[in-house]
């Protein structure tokens, strides 16, 4: 990502409730644990309480567990506030490594057991469909190829560009495997991309390309909204720390797949550089719809949401720090009813990368893996 000459952001601020639902909204509350084994835990609502075999009411009550095979049903609020368990602040998705060269920035080209730096001239059309890209290093054995989306203009004979919006890159509707649908054309691609067939990589398993694993991003309590308890947040740029000669690997910033000095290789590595530059996130949640709900992403390089399968937020392209926001009231979306959110992003250029949400979203899950 491109942020000015000093790296990259990306800020979500859901004007919403993030929470895992655990109870319904009414004009009072109950809450029942009938438990036949061991006893189930109950965390009360202002006016009431109950443990084990016994029923209270109050203000809204939320089932923490259940002992044994004791069984418990929840309902609580008062028609302004969620009954919700905020999933430890832990939010499960998916992030892929790629690579661009080696470790000393080389790649080695087809016909050739030399590694080099690609050529300047546009000879080789590598990146063409059909042709056989440039091998960019060997990881367990496996020989991963050179992805020409990221870095994409250091790539010989590309003629694309940065610090350009590219908001052609996907489709207004989400694919049926939960994926963006390319937009582009398929051969020759977007001002900052190559065409279908890479693209159907950024968030698609594919062998010899890129290498995924599950990631959790750990949101605390947002400080600044106190007297809101559903406010998270989370920011990378918070939780680094300065580079150091000792270790210029840590630095404030999101590096979730950073192989640090004197550690065993984290995917695929680093290439050579202080951070692992080159990967992509989804997140996919459902979220209960409330009125006034407002999402803003702040970010650059791309980031591609979808709300009830549809785009509302398209900050596609190499660019720097950009702003993409949607009001939720827009959509059509039916009060109190179940809508799933789906959210992309991408670290295709380096300098820095940092990674911000504030959120305050009503989620009824925290976070289903999709692997394809």
């Amino acid at each position: 990502m491109l942020r000015n000459s000093l790296g990259t952001a990306l800020v979500l601020s859901a004007l919403a409730t993030l929470a895992c639902s655990a109870g319904g909204s009414g004009p009072g509350g109950s809450s029942v644990g009938n438990g036949s084994g061991g006893n189930g835990n109950i965390n009360p609502g202002s006016g009431g309480s109950s443990t084990g075999n016994s029923t209270g009411s109050g203000g809204s009550g939320i089932i923490v567990n259940v002992g044994g095979d004791g069984n418990g049903t929840s309902t609580g609020g008062d028609g302004n506030g969620n009954s919700a368990m905020q999933c430890d602040g832990k939010f499960k998705g998916y992030v892929r490594d790629f690579t661009i060269a080696d470790t000393t920035g080389n790649v080695t080209l087809p016909g050739s057991s030399t590694p080099t730096k690609l050529a300047v001239d546009g000879s080789n059309a590598w990146w063409r469909p059909g042709a056989t890209a440039p091998i960019a290093e060997t990881v367990n054995g496996v020989a991963y190829k050179v992805s020409p989306d990221f870095e994409v203009v250091t790539h010989a004979g590309l003629a694309k560009q940065y610090n350009v919006d590219d908001k052609g890159i996907v489709g207004p509707t989400l694919g049926p495997d939960q994926t963006p649908v390319y937009a582009g054309d398929a051969t020759n691609g977007t001002v900052t991309t190559t065409g279908a067939a890479n693209f159907q990589t950024w968030f698609h398993n594919t062998d010899g390309v890129n290498m995924g694993q599950e990631l959790d991003l750990q949101f605390i309590k947002d400080p600044t909204k106190p007297g809101d308890p559903n406010a998270y947040t989370f920011a990378s740029g918070a939780t680094g720390a300065s580079c150091t000669a000792a270790d210029p690997t840590y630095c404030a910033g999101f590096y979730p797949i950073d192989t640090k000095m004197g550690q065993p290789m984290v995917l695929l590595g680093n290439e050579g550089n202080p951070h692992n530059y080159h990967m992509t996130f989804e997140l996919h949640l459902k979220f209960k719809y409330h009125a006034g709900q407002v999402f803003t992403f702040i970010g650059d390089d791309d980031v591609f949401a979808y709300i009830n399968n549809n785009l509302a937020v398209n900050l596609g392209g190499l660019h720097q720090q950009e702003t993409g926001s949607v009001n939720l009231d827009s959509l059509g979306l039916t009060e109190g009813s179940v809508y799933p959110l789906d959210f992309f992003w991408c670290e295709r250029h380096v300098t820095a990368s940092n990674f911000h949400i504030d959120t305050s979203l009503e989620i009824v899950d925290c976070g289903t893996v999709v692997v394809k």
